[in-house]
């Protein structure tokens, strides 16, 4: 997830302008270098860390003639939740065993599986199952046993979040309207 990051400030009492700044990110990716004219505040900088957990960040300040300094700082990156698209209402016939959609979702973490439930709102148990990537969910199977007007709910499990989405599903005899 990126993040914007502010790196603090400095002083230096000689004119050493320009200075050369090292961030190390603390993730094992590249570092960031730059370099500014004056002394004081840093630029805020932009950096994607690739999971949540706490990243020790450092800053390196370099005069030009021999005189650095360096400080560190905790970034925590907390996880972001999936998210859920709107699933379409959906009808079924009492009794028979039917196939229904459960829309998509979009995960930018990283993640490598994600847990599935399904509670089809009839007090059946619920439909569980793991996927390996975001996107669109298979379709499933289920029955309901009366007709009704059920609210069944698609839960995305990330390991940290959930996310959730709501459809109706109209069950009927026969093919009329209610």
């Amino acid at each position: 997830m990126q993040q914007s990051v502010i790196l603090g400030n400095f002083t230096d009492l000689g004119a050493d302008m320009p200075w050369h700044v090292v961030v190390d990110w603390g993730d094992g990716s590249d570092s960031t270098t730059f370099e500014v004219n004056n002394a004081g505040l840093l630029p805020d900088k932009y950096h994607t860390w690739a999971q949540y957990e706490i990243y020790s960040v450092t800053v390196s300040v370099d005069d030009g003639d021999g005189g650095t300094d360096a400080g560190s700082f905790s970034v925590q990156v907390d996880n972001v939740p999936p998210v859920m698209s709107e699933i379409a209402d959906q009808t079924a016939l009492p009794g028979l065993q039917q196939w229904f959609s459960l829309g998509s979702f979009t995960d930018v973490g990283e993640n490598s599986v994600w847990t599935i439930s399904v509670t089809w709102g009839d007090g059946s148990p619920d439909t569980t199952f793991d996927v390996d990537s975001d996107g669109e969910l298979p379709n499933v199977m289920h029955t309901y046993a009366s007709d009704g007007i059920y609210t069944a709910k698609v839960i995305v499990d990330d390991g940290a979040d959930t996310e959730s989405a709501n459809f109706e599903v109209l069950v009927l005899m026969d093919n009329s309207t209610p």
